[in-house]
């Protein structure tokens, strides 16, 4: 198993006041909505995040993506991931903690390593349905996430929603790439969709 790394900045604000404005860009889109896609790790971080949180959020749900573009003196994209990655217990990136304080529903998009998609964070029952339904179209999914991917800690940004509870997912390099992004944005947002009608069906039931 993959072990944890250390991050070479141990903030969002200490990147931000480290690292080349050049290096890094944001992708944002704040349409009316209680749910929030995120990709704290995107570009050249963790390739192909951005682009199922952006397939994923349409033009429905807000969206917060952070872009990593840095490179070499010739021009070439390097050291994203090992300069540019800060874990989400320490994401104090101030646009993407207002944002998500004003949504019910945050869903952050990860690249791991490993072979299997590891599913976590502390709304449970999203994170079962999205589990179910990636594992349902023969994905590879962990049982239960790992540790270090589990995001229950209430400091994880995708944690740090109105509700305190949110969802992340880590997905293996083959269900980031160009040929599975769109399938697997489709099933995530079908059991979402599934979620806010489940919800949507109880607010209804306790008001009348």
């Amino acid at each position: 198993m993959l072990r944890k790394r250390k991050d070479f900045y141990q903030s969002m604000l200490e990147l931000r006041a480290k690292e080349p404005a050049s290096s890094y860009r944001y992708d944002i889109a704040e349409p009316t909505s209680d749910v929030l896609l995120m990709a704290p790790h995107g570009g050249a971080i963790e390739s192909g995040t951005a682009e199922i949180a952006r397939m994923i959020a349409g033009s429905d749900f807000k969206l917060f993506a952070f872009i990593g573009q840095r490179r070499d003196a010739k021009g070439r994209l390097s050291g994203n991931f090992s300069r540019l990655h800060v874990t989400s217990e320490h994401y104090d990136d101030p646009d993407a903690r207002r944002i998500a304080a004003g949504a019910d529903i945050v869903v952050a998009i990860h690249g791991t390593g490993l072979p299997e998609a590891h599913v976590g964070g502390l709304d449970v029952e999203l994170a079962g349905k999205i589990q179910n339904a990636l594992r349902g179209a023969k994905f590879p999914v962990a049982t239960k996430a790992a540790p270090h991917l589990a995001a229950t800690r209430k400091q994880n940004i995708c944690n740090l929603n109105a509700s305190k509870r949110g969802v992340q997912i880590e997905l293996p390099r083959a269900m980031r790439s160009r040929e599975a992004r769109d399938q697997v944005a489709k099933i995530i947002l079908s059991a979402m969709t599934e979620q806010l009608k489940a919800q949507s069906n109880y607010a209804s039931t306790a008001s009348n």
